[in-house]
């Protein structure tokens, strides 16, 4: 098995796409671009075949959009294309648009077909944002929150057993992907976050790019456990135990602790969730609390709606871990977490 799980906004990481191209085959090797999920599918195309020939590969279009997928994901020449390439790459937009395209009347398209028989012969198959979302089965189709909507998706990475979500923190995404667990009694969540990826060789999960990763593991309906993974860390999809990159140091207790109840107000959004895991670190109770509150409806001098509380927890297995030379918290592991949605009323004045 060979992925690459991007988490959207990767055009200018080229760390990414120089991951894709060694695992396709290197110099020269043809990764097929299919900007199905894109409302502007050729504009898509050209920024991507750009990025490609920088990190060495020969770019394809695999013209299928939603437009032409009525024909062209029928047709024989575009099935010959796909059985040719070293690789293929799912463009960002909406998730949505792929699986309409690929699957129709609930059966999967020769097109579809011919790319799940190039994954199956070890090729790699990568995208991102939209086209990270459809790896796993089930996918987020989109909706935020309670409103989320999951549906099937095509299950290249551990079909059934996981939901990978994309844009993750920077789009504030993280209550939708517990909301998304609970709906389908999926155990795992995977958050990509922006600039970021997974690179998948058989059953190791590597993270590439400049944000994070957070591997959420649903023990009971609202106890977890969460990693927080950057890059060179990575996951073992036989057991996703968590290994910490090399160079990384295992962090001792803090010296500057903070003492009594520690809150978190910003978790929805990269610095604010850095903060709260240093937080945590920092925090001699071993908790940090973190609200997300949600208003529906605004009346005069009251505000009524949702609100998700987040206790994060230091365990006994719970380790914190900083780049050599520096005393700032860069991965976690084994994070106990409970979470609670409860309705909110805000009386004001």
């Amino acid at each position: 098995m060979k992925l690459v799980v991007g988490g959207g906004a990767i055009l200018d990481v080229d760390e990414i796409f120089n991951a894709i191209t060694e695992l396709a085959g290197g110099s020269g090797c043809r990764i097929g671009v299919i900007p199905l999920a894109s409302e502007s599918p050729y504009e898509s195309w050209k920024n991507h075949s750009m990025v490609f020939e920088k990190s060495g590969a020969k770019p394809i279009l695999v013209d299928l959009t939603l437009e032409n997928c009525n024909v062209n994901a029928f047709s024989s020449e575009i099935v010959n294309l796909i059985l040719s390439l070293d690789g293929v790459f799912f463009t960002g937009g909406s998730q949505d648009r792929i699986v309409k395209g690929l699957i129709v009347d609930g059966n999967e398209t020769p097109a579809l077909k011919a790319i799940k028989m190039l994954f199956l012969s070890g090729k790699v198959i990568s995208g991102s944002s939209a086209g990270a979302a459809i790896m796993s089965n089930p996918m987020i189709y989109g909706g935020m929150d309670m409103d989320v909507m999951v549906g099937r998706g095509l299950g290249f990475l551990r079909d059934g057993e996981l939901i990978v979500d994309q844009h993750f923190i920077q789009r504030g995404r993280f209550p939708r992907l517990f909301e998304a667990l609970w709906k389908t009694n999926v155990r795992i969540g995977i958050g990509v976050d922006e600039g970021t990826a997974l690179k998948v060789v058989d059953d190791i999960c590597e993270v590439i790019g400049r944000s994070i990763v957070i591997l959420i593991e649903m023990k009971y309906k609202d106890s977890f456990k969460l990693s927080y993974l950057s890059r060179g860390d990575s996951i073992n999809l036989n057991n996703f135990e968590v290994h910490v990159g090399v160079g990384k140091k295992l962090m001792e207790k803090p010296k500057d602790k903070s003492k009594g109840k520690t809150y978190s107000f910003d978790i929805l959004n990269p610095q604010g969730f850095r903060n709260t895991i240093d937080k945590l670190y920092r925090s001699e109770e071993g908790v940090v609390e973190a609200l997300v509150m949600r208003v529906l409806e605004d009346r005069d001098n009251e505000k009524i709606g949702y609100a998700y509380r987040f206790i994060f927890e230091k365990g006994a297995d719970t380790a914190f871990y900083s780049e050599v030379g520096d005393e700032k918290v860069v991965s976690a592991k084994n994070i106990n977490l409970r979470v609670e949605r409860k309705p909110m009323k805000l009386l004001l004045g």
